[in-house]
């Protein structure tokens, strides 16, 4: 087959741009784009440099100076095979930063993943999503990716396989699990105790030691960096 090879050199001759596609002349078997000498590759849209590969081969996404193999500058998501997703949050990534046990419990509403759930009193055996501050009646936190389900007098490794049902929501135990907050109580720093908020589902951090008695959830691993926001928390 015969292909394409485009050469160029810019005004003052100190780079190079090679385009090469199929095979010349018998010779090439595959197709480049690129530079050949010691300079960086960069691809542009919209006048702004999106995708930058430097000399040394080190990829940077919206990073013009990457450090790493690859270096991306922005939220990242990562969708499995299997429909898995692992999310950076807004912050630090929390793909594999969450392991915790948990346990299915019927919910008489529909809930969310990072969602603070307190007792349903009107609905025997069930929980619902907490909407008011410092809830002593509160159930934990609705699990994101349980390492270890407890269904019953049942223990499910997970292995990955779990899926949640919005109205049986897996109740993490103990571990670390993606949480809903907000600055209601100001900005969450690591180390805070968390509780319930007036936000429904939401958690903020405590601010009075008297009311956060038997009202905590657990403590935020993670600074908040906006004024809702999903941080790692470590039940409690």
């Amino acid at each position: 087959m015969v292909g394409m090879l485009v050469s160029g050199k810019n005004n003052a001759e100190t780079s190079e741009i090679n385009i090469s596609l199929g095979t010349s002349g018998g010779v090439l078997d595959h197709g480049y784009i690129g530079s050949e000498t010691a300079h960086a590759f960069t691809l542009r849209t919209k006048t702004a440099n999106r995708v930058t590969i430097d000399s040394d081969g080190k990829v940077g996404i919206n990073d013009t100076t990457p450090s790493y193999t690859l270096d991306i500058a922005g939220n990242v998501q990562i969708t499995g095979g299997g429909g898995n997703t692992c999310a950076d949050g807004q912050g630090e990534a929390t793909c594999n930063n969450f392991v915790d046990y948990a346990e299915l419990y019927p919910s008489s509403e529909l809930v969310e993943s990072g969602d603070l759930v307190i007792i349903d009193f009107q609905n025997e055996g069930k929980v619902k999503k907490s909407n008011k501050p410092y809830d002593k009646s509160v159930a934990e936190i609705v699990s994101t990716k349980p390492a270890v389900l407890i269904e019953g007098s049942t223990m499910i490794f997970m292995n990955n396989g779990f899926k949640l049902n919005q109205t049986k929501p897996a109740i993490a135990l103990a571990g670390r699990v993606p949480t809903k907050v907000t600055d209601e109580n100001g900005i969450i720093k690591k180390g805070d105790l968390l509780t319930t908020s007036s936000k429904k589902g939401y958690g903020m951090k405590c601010t009075d030691d008297s009311k956060c008695a038997n009202a905590a959830v657990g403590i935020s691993l993670q600074n908040q960096k906006s004024k809702e926001d999903l941080i790692r928390v470590m039940v409690k």
